[in-house]
């Protein structure tokens, strides 16, 4: 990708300089490098009317999940009225991607309900051209929603997609879909007691991968797939070291935001609450106990009120209430907040 940039920019052929950037930042996203691939995707985005069009909502969905990844939801905000703008009357597999991504964005989020609610609603034929090398791919997305789910009918259906899926993508040598369908299929066989199995495929899957330094789809598979790296002996730990596995589990284990988190508004040490809430929700949650509505909570973190309705759900779940006031005052009886200090100058009530 940067021999091909070197060789084209500059030069007026804009196609090649967006192919370009589009293929850095899917190297970058496939190595977990989050904002250098989500700066290289958006400038291969920030050429809409050269890029062909699957390929920008490629490149729109896939910095999504990088921001996503990093806590800027105002950022995700954006990046997803984006796609919305880029399919408005388009052809029903170009607004799967978006539907898609939203979907891969809730899970990350802990919205398993609405990212189930679309997965048992999508329903597309599986061809080679819809795969190719793309990062946000539906039906992927929708086995992982499946087996997210964890219920028996939904493991059982993701194996069977999962099955034709990886013999596809392994006869034509997509080797990045390769390993993301592998590490799928390795969770959905533990999930399912099938732990031997599941064995056999993540030990070879880990060397290959961590040869390449290609630890995306390791990373977004989380704790269900630490266990299984825990539960490797030294036998099946193969050419891996301690320290590469210790390095690969740090990125599995790390809760969904914290790069960006660590550096919240608040003040307040990430790792002391993190276990709980993240410091985007502290943030929400504090704008409640200041009495904030949704609307000025949105202008005040910079994010939409839709984003700010779905922390409010996230913190409800969280904290085991049904609403603002049970959330202030759980909140302030677990010390998250601060009920007597004046935060904002419009506080009110």
């Amino acid at each position: 990708a940067l021999r091909l940039l070197d060789l084209v920019r500059g030069g007026g052929r804009l196609n090649l300089e967006a192919w370009g950037c589009y293929l850095e930042g899917a190297a970058r996203f496939h190595r977990d490098e989050l904002e250098e691939g989500a700066r290289a995707l958006e400038a291969a985005a920030a050429r809409p009317h050269v890029l062909q069009r699957r390929v920008l909502l490629d490149a729109l969905a896939a910095s999504a999940y990088c921001h996503q990844r990093l806590g800027r939801d105002g950022r995700v905000d954006s990046l997803l009225d984006q796609l919305e703008r880029q399919t408005r009357g388009s052809e029903p597999h170009l607004i799967d991607v978006v539907d898609s991504c939203r979907a891969r964005l809730q899970l990350l989020c802990g919205d398993l309900a609405s990212a189930v609610a679309w997965a048992r609603s999508f329903e597309r034929d599986l061809h080679p051209s819809s795969i190719l090398f793309l990062l946000e791919v539906p039906v992927i997305t929708q086995i992982r929603v499946w087996i997210e789910s964890g219920t028996r009918a939904d493991l059982a259906q993701a194996l069977d997609r999962l099955d034709p899926l990886r013999a596809m993508v392994t006869e034509r040598h997509f080797d990045g879909q390769r390993n993301e369908i592998e590490t799928l299929h390795a969770v959905a066989l533990a999930k399912l007691g099938r732990r031997e199995e599941a064995l056999d495929i993540v030990a070879p899957l880990l060397e290959r991968v961590l040869s390449r330094g290609q630890i995306r789809p390791l990373a977004e598979a989380g704790p269900a797939l630490a266990e299984l790296i825990h539960a490797l002996d030294r036998r099946r730990r193969g050419d891996l070291s301690r320290a590469q596995l210790d390095h690969l589990l740090g990125a599995l284990e790390a809760p969904v935001g914290t790069a960006e988190e660590s550096r919240g508004s608040s003040g307040r040490p990430a790792a002391a609450t993190v276990s709980l809430l993240t410091q985007r929700e502290l943030d929400v949650l504090e704008s409640v106990t200041d009495r904030l509505q949704d609307k000025e909570i949105a202008v005040h973190l910079g994010i939409s009120t839709h984003t700010v309705k779905d922390h409010l759900k996230r913190i409800y779940r969280k904290l085991g209430v049904s609403g603002r006031r049970e959330a202030e005052s759980k909140a302030m009886s677990l010390g998250l907040v601060e009920g007597s200090v004046e935060r904002r100058p419009h506080r009110r009530g």
